[in-house]
Parts: structure tokens; C-alpha cells; sequence
């Protein structure tokens, strides 16, 4: 489905408009457009872009989030790297461990996941708060090792504490602070790197 709407309008009606989507959201949690309403999740993929080329200038705000398989495909992997640092957390307290294998995947996912996020950053694209939460997750299952490796704790507090940052940093759109965020954090990665080595 698609639905676009061109018009000329007053800044007045412009402003409306924004006002009205905006209360419409906070307030239902859900959009209008040309009489069909679109409920929405409660975390949002937003960019904010304006640029100016042949003499003209645009101003944009984009909202995307997922829908049909996709939003469930999503939804499914969010409740699986929730339930997994659950189970990661109940087997350390019950066996004072993590598994090998259980470390490695995180680190990969970790890895892939920071790789992807400069890469954006890279693009002129800001990474999406999902993105950035899913990191800082991934994050606080790693800092379950600290319990069992007290030499590392120094450099999985500084972990978390950037993670934290990035994730304020995105929902800032702060695009400058992302990719110093994005940075650090890959200086962490490298710098850490054997003392993580499992």
C-alpha cells in the first residue's frame, strides 16, 4: 500500500498538520492519512533530512516501522535475544557460568551489529534507536561475564557506559556525537579484544 498527498500549503496549515499528527500519536497512539488510520508500535524508525539542490529546499521527516511478517519476524527476535539474556543470566546464577558458545555468539552479534551501525554512519544515515538497543542488550549479556572474570570489569563498565551514551546520542539525532559514540566503541572493541578472548 501507498499513499502520497501533494498540496501547497500555508505555513499555518503546515504547522497544524505537524501539530495534529503529533497529538494524534502521543495521545491515540496512531496516524491519520486521507481518512485511514495506522496504529503504531512503540519504537519508531525516524529521519530527519533537508538538504537544498536546484535552487530549491526540502525538509523531511520519515517514520517508518515494520509491518506484516516482517513486524512479527522482528517482534519474534526481540523476545529471543530477551528470553536468551534471561536464560543467560538464570544459568550464570545457577551454575556461576556462561557457556563458550554462548559468549562467542554474543561477541558476533556485537560485532555485526557495530559494523553495521558505522556503515550507516558512513552513508550519511543515523543508526535507528532498535538498532541501539539491541546493542546496549547485547551489551548488559556481555557484562554478565564480569562476575566470573573480575579482570575484566574495568573494560565491560566502559562498555556499557557508550552503549548507554549511543543509544541517548540516536534518539538525540546527534549525528556527530553517533559517530564519535560509534568510534569509542570500536576503540573498546580493539583495545579489549584479547582480554575478551574466551
Amino acid at each position: 500500500m501507498k499513499i502520497e498527498v501533494h498540496q501547497d500549503l500555508s505555513k499555518e496549515a503546515v504547522a497544524k498538520l505537524l501539530v495534529d499528527s503529533a497529538k494524534s500519536i502521543m495521545e491515540l497512539g496512531k496516524i491519520n492519512i486521507q481518512g485511514k488510520s495506522f496504529n503504531l508500535p512503540e519504537i519508531l524508525e525516524t529521519e530527519i533530512e533537508f538538504k537544498e539542490k536546484n535552487g530549491r529546499a526540502k525538509f523531511e521527516i520519515e517514520i517508518k516501522w515494520p509491518v506484516g511478517k516482517l513486524q512479527i519476524r522482528e517482534g519474534l527476535l526481540k523476545r529471543q535475544i530477551s528470553a536468551k539474556h534471561k536464560l543467560n543470566l538464570q544459568t550464570t546464577k545457577e551454575r556461576g557460568a556462561i557457556s563458550s558458545a554462548s559468549l562467542k555468539g554474543i561477541k558476533k552479534s556485537m560485532g555485526d551489529l557495530l559494523k553495521r551501525m558505522k556503515e550507516k554512519v558512513k552513508s550519511g544515515k543515523l543508526p535507528t534507536a532498535n538498532e541501539a538497543e539491541s546493542f546496549l542488550e547485547l551489551a548488559k549479556q556481555f557484562l554478565s561475564w564480569k562476575n566470573q572474570n573480575p579482570e575484566w570489569e574495568i573494560g565491560l563498565k566502559e562498555l556499557e557506559a557508550h552503549s548507554q551514551a549511543l543509544v541517548a546520542k540516536i534518539n538525540k539525532r546527534d549525528y556527530s556525537a553517533v559517530n564519535s559514540e560509534l568510534a569509542r566503541l570500536s576503540e573498546i572493541k580493539q583495545r579489549y579484544h584479547k582480554q575478551f578472548k574466551d
